[in-house]
């Protein structure tokens, strides 16, 4: 894990946690960049992603171990806003266990909530194992591909990351999504908590089945028209606004 800071000398702060294949500049442009500038923004980079890219991604733990050491390091306990797309999701999951971290809002979008889904697991490692084998041997046709759900922007960044992930990168970071330990959440961390999905998420019918047990108090909200963390790249500045407004 690598970490990268805007507005060091702010006191507030905002964690922002990138989804699989993107990194601290796609939070940077798409989110922090088009908030106000009043909060200091803490943008790891997930071993296997951006200048962490040579290091294998071993697990949500791990990473969520590295941001909490980072974090007591430099004596942040309180974050105004945790932010955590897909893969960034699953490691907040495991950020919100450590009890001396205080969350005043929280926001997920398209984490999984897939608890011991093995099926998908083996499906998930086989396609993007096999998806790897065809942005290496044509990037431009999968950088053309990837655009049409992220943009030309964010399209080359993502495909650069999986070309250059390892085996063991995507295979623990497909186990890590499905087989999600979800935190025991007490009813006042629930209510700060809000998970988003684009209403074509492949995650959003387990959501549906597990949120409304797990955590009966968190909000869930589906945006009509999005696939799987889409709405972050194309509406950047609406949905920064959004996440603004949360903390205003």
């Amino acid at each position: 894990m690598k970490m990268h800071v805007l507005n060091k000398e702010k006191e507030k702060t905002i964690l922002l946690i990138h989804p699989m294949l993107a990194n601290n500049e796609i939070m940077r442009s798409c989110i922090a960049d088009n908030m106000k500038q009043d909060a200091r923004f803490l943008m790891p980079n997930l071993n296997g992603h951006g200048d962490a890219m040579h290091l294998d991604y071993k697990s949500a733990k791990e990473e969520a171990r590295m941001i909490y050491n980072y974090l007591i390091m430099n004596q942040i306990t309180t974050i105004e806003l945790a932010y955590g797309a897909s893969l960034g999701g699953v490691v907040l999951y495991e950020l919100l266990k450590y009890p001396d971290l205080t969350f005043n809002h929280l926001f997920f979008e398209g984490s999984s909530f897939f608890i011991n889904a093995k099926a998908i697991n083996l499906l998930l490692a086989k396609s993007f194992l096999k998806k790897q084998k065809k942005v290496i041997k044509k990037p431009e046709d999968a950088t053309k591909e990837m655009a049409k759900s992220y943009g030309e922007e964010l399209a080359p960044v993502m495909v650069n990351h999986l070309s250059h992930a390892s085996e063991e990168t995507i295979r623990h970071i497909v186990h890590d999504c499905a087989f999600v330990e979800l935190p025991d959440l007490d009813k006042q961390t629930q209510e700060k908590c809000i998970f988003a999905y684009g209403d074509k998420d492949p995650n959003l019918k387990e959501v549906k089945k597990v949120l409304p047990k797990k955590y009966p108090n968190a909000k869930l909200e589906i945006w009509k028209g999005y696939g799987h963390c889409e709405r972050v790249a194309k509406d950047s500045k609406a949905y920064a606004k959004m996440l603004q407004s949360i903390i205003d």
